[in-house]
């Protein structure tokens, strides 16, 4: 049985394939190559399954860095509002200082 497994498991150095074809009869090994061949498939999709995962993890962080500079810049466009709004006041307060001064200048 041993002898069997080993041709299976190392076809590679085996030339005459019917040889592994009669090994694989025995029940037992043909479910020792069965199950090898599930666990490589489950590997596959367990690779496939994280690779998606890692798809996701940096979508979500892209996504987020965007929201992040998308809130950065609305706070930005917010902050200059408020300084022209400011600048503005202030220009109507000078204006309103130089017609006093125009008008105390003009007694």
């Amino acid at each position: 049985m041993f002898v069997k497994w080993l041709s299976v498991i190392t076809q590679k150095e085996i030339t005459n394939k019917t040889i592994i074809k009669d090994a694989c009869k025995s029940e037992e090994i043909f479910m020792a190559v069965s199950t090898l061949a599930q666990h490589g498939e489950d590997k596959y999709l367990r690779e496939a399954y994280l690779r998606r995962q890692d798809e996701i993890y940096f979508h979500n962080k892209t996504m987020y860095e965007l929201s992040e500079y998308k809130r950065q810049a609305e706070q930005e466009k917010f902050r200059a509002e408020q300084e022209k709004f400011r600048a503005e006041q202030a220009e109507a307060e000078i204006e309103k200082l130089r017609q006093q001064i125009a008008a105390l200048q003009a007694n």
